[in-house]
């Protein structure tokens, strides 16, 4: 793909990506605030759950600033908590590390395994409307 003539087609596959994404940030992190029964992972300093740890077979977090990563046995996720404590909100480094962290995923989004090709894709899906700005995370625009 030619960086330079990004256009909003080219917007797809990062569409799909971040659905990708934040299909594993809702899965992952449900599934660790089920396990500490947590009805906002966001309180696991208030219920005194250690900063990191291992849970279920193979899975281990970390939690660190206003973030988690989370790795199960085949894919890690890392991901911020939005200004309302939630999660599913995305950035350029977020996604790029997605991709570079988990194999799947550089063989699915290879284009996405250079950080400035993302970005300039990225810029574009901004430009277009197809993200917004949701503190200082993005969401996909509804």
């Amino acid at each position: 793909m030619n960086t330079h003539n990004i256009n909003s087609k080219n917007v797809e596959p990062l569409v799909r990506l971040i659905k990708l994404y934040v299909d594993t940030i809702f899965l992952f992190s449900s599934k660790l605030s089920h396990f500490y029964k947590l009805d906002q992972l966001t309180d696991w300093r208030s219920q005194g759950i250690p900063i990191q740890g291992a849970f279920d077979d193979g899975w281990s977090y970390a939690f660190h600033g206003t973030g988690c990563s989370i790795t199960s046995p085949d894919v890690e996720v890392d991901f911020e908590f939005d200004v309302n404590c939630e999660v599913g909100g995305f950035d350029v480094w977020r996604l790029w590390s997605f991709v570079c962290d988990n194999e799947e995923m550089r063989i699915k989004f290879s284009e996405f395994s250079d950080k400035k090709h993302l970005q300039k894709v990225f810029d574009v899906a901004v430009e277009n409307h197809f993200l917004k700005k949701h503190g200082g995370l993005y969401r996909l625009a509804e």
